[in-house]
């Protein structure tokens, strides 16, 4: 099922223009992602509207138990689903609740990435989007 080089591995950055946010754009957003056909890892850098900055790690297998999330404010875990070669599903937790659902797909081209998010607080609906994230030029094909 998964010849070469995984779609979603690479360097990936956030392009606003083609993104839809319903809170305000990040000044930088890019994540460095390894993907095979068991699991991921991730590694997002983001400096938000207002200048707070974070870094994010995950490394998660794709079985849908929840996995450690390091230096997120949304999500203590996370849990991936691999639908198929282009999509990934994702679900965070924290505090025990749910903070987070991702859907995560790449273009067939694998040139783009997009992330369709919504983020949860107390049960509540408190932000949701579309990022959209480009391969970085400098990153191997």
């Amino acid at each position: 099922m998964f010849q070469g080089q995984d779609p979603f591995s690479g360097e990936w950055e956030f392009n606003q223009l083609l993104s839809s946010l319903s809170t305000p754009a990040p000044q930088f957003w890019s994540q460095g992602i390894i993907a095979g056909p068991d699991g991921i890892s991730v590694h997002e850098r983001i400096v938000r509207a207002d200048g707070n900055a974070s870094t994010l790690r995950v490394q998660a297998r794709f079985d849908e138990k929840q996995y450690p999330v390091e230096g997120s404010p949304i999500v203590e875990t996370i849990a991936y689903r691999r639908v198929n070669r282009h999509t990934i599903l994702g679900r965070g937790m924290k505090q025990g609740n749910p903070s987070i659902t991702e859907t995560i797909v790449v273009s067939s081209d694998g040139k783009v990435l997009t992330q369709n998010f919504e983020i949860y607080r107390s049960g509540q609906l408190v932000a949701k989007g579309t990022a959209v994230f480009e391969k970085s030029l400098s990153a191997p094909d």
